[in-house]
């Protein structure tokens, strides 16, 4: 359990060191602040998802 929540805590720290940064960059693309907040959060789920399919194949 503890590896769990050590995952959990290195990928929300992920999410607060990059989030400013995706966010930013996805407001340069579309150009609509409620569409760059879906944008960003659809990023860091997937990226969240990416990486528990890693950690089962391991």
């Amino acid at each position: 359990m503890t590896a769990c929540r050590s995952d959990v805590a290195a990928f929300g720290e992920l999410v607060r060191c990059h989030q400013d940064f995706v966010y930013g960059a996805a407001l340069r693309v579309v150009r609509n602040p409620t569409a760059a907040e879906d944008l960003a959060q659809e990023a860091f789920a997937d990226a969240e998802f990416i990486e528990a399919t890693i950690a089962v194949e391991r």
